[in-house]
């Protein structure tokens, strides 16, 4: 059921034109889905009224309009910094407890994982010890296994064990695979011998560290950014029936697009968790310097890094959510965030 749920909530995102879904989900229940928790779904869970309409549109506002769920983390204890201060219009101003706010993750095409949760606190039990190529799948599925358990016992506020369902739960949700399948003025994307949509996925041959451009490849197999060749074929297609001709041009579109990712270069600089840990300041790259998984675009490694998401300066207008203030205990140095991230599960 936790795997269920969490499927079910992964669909909260709708295109730009379209309603929210957890918004039509509030109209149509008046707010008293399940989905509508004040232990996750509300901007706060306490100093709030569910007990109205108006109430609950007002407590899960965030929810409904930009599908975010407040995730509640202590501050660890022994971190190397302190909380500050706490500025959220929405209140949880604690210093010991900080409310982020996050949407949910996708919940398919789980085998191409390094890391299991947006800070990793999923990721090989409490001490958020790395996936790695030596551990992988063992690993992955117990850290599955766990967010299973946490998810139920904790969004969900199950009091049943799993137990034998924990299980099944992970057998489930590793085999989802989800890509798109059809595309306008193309048709098919498995057409005339590309190998696009879900069915090819679930075949997509994978391992922690394949095509790794910082050498963890364990095979020691040399990086290379073509990364994707779905539709490789497509560049060879010289078809003359009618259907082929109509959309030969789509397909020409795709091609180039592929190209793209695979050959634009990309001048990677002030990415903390990669410049500074190399020490480069200017990293030559492109896109699959990051999505490095063959025809996935995942990160194929555990690599957590700051690619300011979070931060104020982002051109994403973060205005509407909290900011944070944290100074490390040893130098003074201040840092505001939107979202303190893994620092709220390493300490560090």
């Amino acid at each position: 059921m936790a795997a269920l749920a969490t499927l079910a909530i992964s669909q909260i995102r709708a295109g730009p034109f379209r309603q929210p879904a957890t918004e039509r989900l509030f109209n149509e229940t008046k707010g008293t889905d399940p989905i509508f928790r004040t232990n996750d779904g509300s901007n706060c869970d306490h100093n709030i009224d569910t007990s109205s309409v108006d109430g609950r549109k007002h407590a899960y506002s965030l929810l409904t309009s930009r599908g975010l769920f407040r995730i509640a983390l202590d501050v660890p204890a022994g971190a190397e910094y302190d909380v500050v201060s706490v500025n959220n219009p929405y209140g949880c101003t604690e210093l010991s407890t900080v409310s982020t706010y996050r949407r949910a993750l996708p919940t398919t095409n789980l085998k191409f994982l390094s890391t299991v949760m947006w800070d990793g606190r999923e990721s090989t039990g409490p001490s958020t010890q790395k996936i790695t190529f030596a551990t992988n799948p063992v690993d992955l599925l117990a850290d599955l296994a766990h967010q299973a358990v946490d998810a139920t016992n904790g969004q969900a506020q199950g009091t049943t064990p799993l137990t034998t369902l924990q299980q099944q739960i992970v057998d489930f949700e590793t085999h989802l695979f989800t890509a798109q399948s059809i595309a306008r003025e193309v048709g098919a994307l498995d057409s005339h011998g590309a190998t696009g949509g879900p069915a090819a996925l679930s075949k997509q041959d994978f391992f922690v560290g394949i095509s790794d451009p910082l050498g963890g490849n364990p095979h020691g197999t040399a990086f290379t950014p073509a990364i994707f060749n779905l539709f490789e074929v497509w560049t060879k297609s010289r078809g003359h029936d009618d259907d082929d001709q109509d959309n030969k041009g789509g397909r020409a579109s795709i091609v180039r697009g592929e190209a793209l990712f695979n050959s634009k270069p990309i001048n990677i600089t002030g990415v903390a968790g990669l410049n500074d840990t190399l020490n480069t300041p200017l990293i030559p790259g492109n896109c699959g310097t990051c999505h490095s998984s063959p025809n996935a675009g995942n990160h194929s490694v555990s690599l957590p890094i700051n690619i300011g998401v979070a931060d104020l300066s982002s051109s994403l207008n973060l205005s509407y959510l909290p900011v944070v203030t944290l100074r490390n205990k040893v130098s003074g140095q201040m840092t505001q965030t939107t979202d303190p991230g893994r620092a709220l599960i390493t300490g560090k």
